[in-house]
């Protein structure tokens, strides 16, 4: 027995609303690619660099220090962008002689490569909020210049870097 044009039709349109329905809970819940734009991540991710990002993580647990995260940004363009989690609520953050300090403590950054020409009077991370920089600090628009970020800004975690059509690689 063949089957029926409408039949066709029919399990057609299952499949196309299935497919659409998994489509937009992976993007809203799970995660989603993002195009990276600038030079404010180098090494750790470069200018139009492809990454994977996950959200499922934040549904659970706030972001941690070092976390790499795409952001809403807390001002009137509301553009998405990448940078690292600094320093937490309730941390003490300061920046002498281009180092980070946490604390009273100096940071370890081993993702950074470039000097910072930078200097910060100690302030205290507000509840609710994180301070973010980017890993080429001399280039980076970040909570230096626009103060903290809400975590409630924080749209996703970045996992891994990728280059089509077979070359993943693991943010850290």
């Amino acid at each position: 027995m063949k089957p029926t044009l409408l039949a066709w039709l029919h399990s057609a349109v299952r499949v196309a609303v299935v497919s659409i329905l998994v489509f937009l809970l992976t993007v809203n819940f799970a995660g989603q690619g993002f195009r990276v734009d600038g030079r404010c991540m180098e090494p750790t991710l470069h200018d139009d660099q492809r990454v994977l990002t996950e959200k499922i993580s934040y549904y659970w647990r706030n972001p941690r220090r070092g976390d790499v995260v795409v952001f809403i940004v807390p001002d009137e363009t509301h553009d998405l962008m990448v940078k690292r989690v600094i320093a937490l609520p309730g941390e003490r953050i300061s920046i002498r002689d281009g180092e980070v300090f946490i604390n009273g403590r100096l940071l370890p950054e081993p993702y950074r490569r470039y000097p910072m020409h930078y200097f910060m009077r100690e302030k205290r991370v507000p509840e609710g909020m994180l301070f973010v920089m980017g890993d080429n600090r001399d280039v980076s628009n970040d909570s230096r210049d626009w103060g903290f970020l809400p975590i409630r800004n924080v749209r996703a975690r970045v996992w891994c870097r990728y280059r089509l059509p077979f070359q993943f690689e693991l943010v850290r």
